[in-house]
């Protein structure tokens, strides 16, 4: 008895399968079209913390075009390594004959289409994660709107996590807006009652500079004089000397006691946003923010920059500018908790459900299949 040969996708990850929110997409439209289609992965050196959750769906190619700390250039890494991801990309096409490679490695996505495309692999599709970020100089900002004007020349279809990251990339090329998607039989809690004289906050991200955590113990700090009972904690991974400099700098502003960190490989997400009230997320510049929807999921008020996109609303962000200083920020946030003061409040329902995994796999298999059985360009 014959079985059905699934089409093959290659994901090309970015910088690898990490913790961060590109392998998230990665792994969940793995998971979501599992049984439509037979998935690979294109993974970089260092190894991954997530390789072996991706490796349960699919299998795992890895080419050594990163320098070991990740994403960091050098001039001669910058000009070996399209061809490496070149060649590296034709040899493993021409391995599996692959139906779709979807390409998320950000300016370094052009090489890996030009070699599907030479491998005439019928849909190729570029797909931008980020917005441009506001504090790049001209030369970088040039040689991004290059690198992503070829990566969408060779792609079939484009995809965006939302406009914003759209028209910032794309330009005049057509592409998709794609959300990205929330797990929502586990962030479920969907209501939260405040409660003023016992407020615990959180923030979740990437210890960086972009997710601009040490913004968010300066509010916590001017918050505390006004909230005697609140508490944050701090979620992360990545950077142990930003990890560090965040350390001191609760230290430094006598809030030790009262800011905990936490490594976010080693906790149960839902549960750390089920016991807390308010989320900060003053990001510096942001994709789209998945970790705003999965806060509101839990029932929790979120306090976001306004380079946080507005698509991440569901009924309980606010959207501040970095503009505003820390104290600011807190009186905002103290109005808006007193307020609501012993109240119930609630995520729109009808809203975040737009953003359920299963929906938003849909999405991506109609783009998967569009021209799938056509002629191959």
């Amino acid at each position: 008895m014959s079985s059905v040969v699934k089409p093959k996708v290659l994901e090309v990850s970015f910088g690898g399968l990490g913790n961060g929110g590109v392998s998230s997409v990665i792994l969940e439209i793995a998971q979501g079209l599992k049984e439509d289609f037979d998935f690979h992965c294109v993974v970089f050196n260092p190894r991954g913390a997530r390789e072996e959750v991706f490796s349960q769906f699919g299998e795992l190619h890895r080419l050594c075009c990163y320098h070991a700390q990740g994403q960091k250039r050098s001039f001669t890494e910058l000009l070996v390594r399209p061809f490496r991801l070149f060649w590296g990309i034709v040899r493993i096409c021409r391995k599996y004959e692959f139906a779709v490679v979807h390409s998320h490695n950000g300016e370094d996505q052009w090489p890996c289409l030009l070699a599907a495309k030479v491998c005439k692999v019928p849909v190729r599709i570029c797909h931008a994660h980020n917005m441009l970020a506001p504090d790049d100089g001209m030369m970088k900002r040039l040689y991004k709107k290059l690198s992503w004007h070829l990566a969408a020349s060779f792609a079939t279809s484009c995809i965006a996590c939302t406009d914003g990251a759209g028209r910032d990339y794309f330009g005049k090329h057509r592409f998709t807006v794609v959300p990205n998607s929330v797990e929502l039989a586990r962030f479920n809690k969907l209501e939260n009652r405040i409660n003023l004289h016992s407020v615990n906050m959180i923030n979740i991200g990437r210890f960086t500079k972009q997710k601009n955590q040490l913004f968010v113990i300066d509010v916590f700090a001017c918050l505390s004089e006004k909230l005697p009972g609140a508490k944050l904690s701090i979620i992360g991974f990545g950077d142990d000397s930003e990890l560090d400099g965040l350390k001191a700098h609760a230290e430094e502003v006598g809030l030790s006691s009262l800011v905990s960190f936490k490594d976010g490989r080693d906790v149960d997400m839902p549960s750390e946003l089920a016991a807390c009230d308010v989320f900060l997320f003053p990001s510096k510049n942001e994709g789209f923010g998945i970790v705003m929807l999965e806060a509101q999921a839990m029932g929790l008020l979120c306090f976001a920059s306004t380079a946080v996109p507005r698509e991440t609303n569901v009924g309980l962000a606010q959207y501040l500018p970095l503009e505003l200083d820390a104290q600011g920020w807190a009186e905002i946030i103290v109005e808006k908790l007193s307020d609501l003061d012993g109240r119930y409040v609630a995520v729109d329902r009808e809203a975040i459900r737009k953003f359920d995994r299963e929906r938003v796999a849909e999405s991506y298999k109609r783009v998967y299949s569009k021209g799938l059985w056509g002629k191959r360009r």
